[in-house]
């Protein structure tokens, strides 16, 4: 394998910006796109897989956003046959793959397709909530309970934990659909895995309340 080539995917964004409060604020981005994107993206993800690929190193650097569309690159990394992806991205390695009792997420075994779901999980989390499932600050009561922040997703300690304090940026979790919230509460503390079911961005509604806040 010499290289490989890809068509140009004229005035796209990295999906990384959605994620940005301000960028999001001031593109003018409205939240059906970003359900629109997602459905795009999933179908994407079951088609590679589809093909006997795995993503692997999956992250919010390596798809490419333009309109509702969503364009993975970086398939010089992707896994397949003989060929192990080796490289990560701590944020978005699936914990179950890495060595729980180290510091922070390392990646320790080979990669499937449910970690390519974890990640789009951890992705569509922080495009609609602009935070993901272990941002902000754990603040236990007992000492003996802390932990260093780069360990919380190998001890499950989301942002759903009662001791955890969420980032002022993040959107409240309970604007989600009930359904939603449960599928992201089980895949980061109770480790779901699976496919992502798209039809539940279908039951994604959109207001906004008397203080300008978005609601889903």
């Amino acid at each position: 394998i010499v290289g490989y080539v890809m068509p140009l995917v004229p005035n796209a964004e990295v999906l990384l910006r959605y994620a940005d409060v301000q960028w999001r604020e001031s593109s003018g981005v409205a939240p059906e796109t970003v359900a629109d994107l997602f459905r795009d993206l999933a179908a994407t993800v079951s088609g590679i897989h589809n093909a006997s690929v795995v993503i692997g190193d999956y992250n919010d650097l390596n798809v490419l956003v333009a309109g509702s569309e969503a364009h993975i690159i970086d398939a010089d990394s992707m896994q397949f046959g003989k060929f192990l992806c080796r490289v990560y991205t701590p944020r978005f390695v699936d914990p179950l793959l890495c060595n729980p009792k180290a510091s922070s997420p390392i990646l320790a075994r080979p990669y499937t397709p449910d970690s390519d779901w974890y990640a789009y999980a951890v992705m569509l989390m922080q495009s609609l909530l602009y935070a993901g499932p272990y941002a902000g600050v754990y603040r236990p009561k007992r000492t003996a309970d802390r932990v260093e922040h780069d360990a919380r997703p190998l001890r499950r300690i989301s942002i759903f934990h009662p001791e955890v304090k969420r980032p002022k940026v993040m959107l409240n979790p309970d604007i989600l659909p009930d359904d939603l919230l449960q599928f992201l509460h089980q895949t980061f503390e109770k480790d779901r895995r699976g496919p992502f079911p798209v039809t539940l961005l279908d039951q994604m509604q959109w207001k906004t309340c008397s203080h300008c806040t978005l609601l889903y």
